[in-house]
């Protein structure tokens, strides 16, 4: 990557950089301060990045939930197309997965008691995404530049002809949209300027990095000379550059200084400035606001609603003046630690082992499988499948139970031209599915299996050994030590 990345053609890029740029120090490492630094480092300038807290990333923190990673943060890259930080994503060689709930969206109105059609789930995304954001013109138009945001919303419903059910709905639903991306009440926020920070193309939810946003945090750093736990108390300017004053009594100095803390911390005086800020910026700080917006991740066994057939669900309350709330779950973004870099669990108990599916689960893998096989029997006109799955021994897929391949087996013997004609009948086998893992191993060593020539690891080390740690490991070393049986 280059300095020259950064540059996106235009030629308004804010003016004021006095004398020549020897050393920059750099407060902040959230996004802002990782760009600058970046940029910096890579155009080959000399900077320091100095960080209160003891990570990187600021607003963006991914964390580790049960061995999946969970972003406290920011999400989702919206309007992925011509955005520079998917661009930076590629170029970092970080992978990104679609996260866009609405195909899977259901919703249940609390009010009513009832699940909401497909349709109305439809026409009721229409009308956020679609009908809202392009009615604002004439909204203004009608009621005038200091319209606030609920202003907008109940207009724009009134004006609507909605009956009193779908009205609520619609209420409560833009409510959360605009409520959800501002932090903040809709009174206080402006229909005039709501929305402008949209610059890009694509669908509004986007995209998401796989392993979380740490890892684009991560790469932002990369080369970068980085000290955490660092808390800045004072910036002295001087003709002869700055001098950054920490908390600890040690200083960092340089030819120049970019500032990239949170406006909380402005907005609390700190850090101090000599000399002090021009009244004008003084004055923005004060009246700029901001809101607060929280996460909570929560951790289940098992994804009890996509069983209940609510992936993703808008959720609206029974108090008309609440806003509508979205339950998303991070099952049907998040990738399996065989195929995503997600941490693969380590040294678990048995009873955490049968705990729920585990992150190891690769999405629909047998389904795949069975689908190839399925089409090359037809080919070779064979009417037996064989797959080694196992529903024993805490395994926890999906895709390992009997009632899965009974059902593969009833699909399979409706979409293949020869069943159908009734030439042959699709039959598939599963000699290891009820043996416990010591019964596959005796099974093995009276067939004379070697083996060494076998690995059941999820994440063998650099020359192929297994670690010894994961799931796998553990499950092969039961079984082995339970049938009395050297793994040779």
């Amino acid at each position: 990557m280059t300095g020259e990345s950064f540059d996106d053609g235009q030629a308004d890029i804010p003016a004021g950089v006095a004398g020549p740029v020897e050393r920059v120090v750099v407060i902040g490492a959230g996004i802002a301060g990782l760009t600058v630094a970046n940029a910096l480092t890579h155009g080959g300038i000399e900077c320091v990045v100095v960080e209160a807290r003891d990570r990187i990333g600021g607003r963006l923190h991914t964390v580790n939930l049960a061995g999946s990673p969970v972003d406290l943060g920011g999400s989702w890259i919206h309007t992925p197309g011509g955005n520079p930080m998917r661009a930076f994503a590629d170029q970092a060689g970080v992978r990104c997965r679609s996260a866009n709930p609405l195909p899977e969206l259901a919703a249940f109105d609390c009010g009513e008691g009832r699940r909401l059609s497909a349709a109305e789930v439809e026409t009721n995304i229409a009308m956020q995404l679609d009908d809202f954001p392009q009615a604002r013109g004439r909204l203004l138009a009608e009621l005038g530049p200091d319209a606030s945001a609920a202003d907008g919303i109940e207009a724009f419903v009134a004006g609507a002809g909605l009956a009193p059910g779908p009205a609520r709905r619609a209420r409560q639903a833009l409510r959360a949209l605009v409520e959800g991306e501002s932090a903040d009440l809709a009174e206080r926020q402006s229909l005039r300027w709501m929305w402008n920070e949209m610059e890009y193309e694509g669908h509004y939810f986007g995209d998401a990095p796989e392993g979380g946003y740490r890892r684009l945090a991560e790469a932002m750093a990369a080369g970068v000379d980085l000290r955490l736990g660092v808390d800045v108390a004072e910036i002295a300017c001087s003709a002869g550059g700055v001098r950054v004053h920490t908390a600890d009594g040690t200083s960092e100095d340089g030819s120049h200084v970019v500032v990239t803390v949170p406006l909380g911390v402005l907005k609390r005086g700190a850090p101090q400035f000599r000399p002090a800020l021009p009244p004008d910026r003084l004055a923005a700080i004060e009246r700029l606001g901001f809101g607060r917006y929280e996460k909570v991740a929560l951790r289940f066994d098992e994804p009890f609603w996509r069983t209940a057939g609510l992936p993703h669900a808008m959720i609206f309350p029974r108090d008309s003046s609440a806003p509508a709330v979205w339950a998303i779950g991070l099952d049907a973004f998040g990738g399996s630690a065989l195929t995503a870099p997600i941490d693969v669990p380590k040294g678990r108990s048995a009873g955490e082992m049968g705990a729920g599916i585990p992150v190891t689960y690769v999405p629909a893998r047998n389904t795949i499988f069975l689908s190839f096989a399925l089409a090359w029997a037809e080919v070779l006109e064979s009417s037996h499948i064989f797959i080694g799955v196992n529903a024993l021994d805490y395994s926890g897929y999906p895709d390992c139970r009997p009632e899965f391949i009974e059902a593969y087996e009833r699909m399979a013997n409706l979409a293949t031209k020869a069943a159908v004609e009734g030439r042959t009948r699709v039959k598939i086998h599963t000699p290891l599915l009820q043996l416990s893992k010591a019964g596959i191993v005796k099974l093995g060593a009276a067939l004379g299996l070697s083996f060494g020539l076998t690995m059941s690891c999820y994440d063998p080390g650099p020359n192929g050994a297994p670690c010894g740690h994961c799931d796998a490991c553990l499950l092969r070393r039961k079984g082995f030590d339970e049938a009395g049986i050297e793994d040779r």
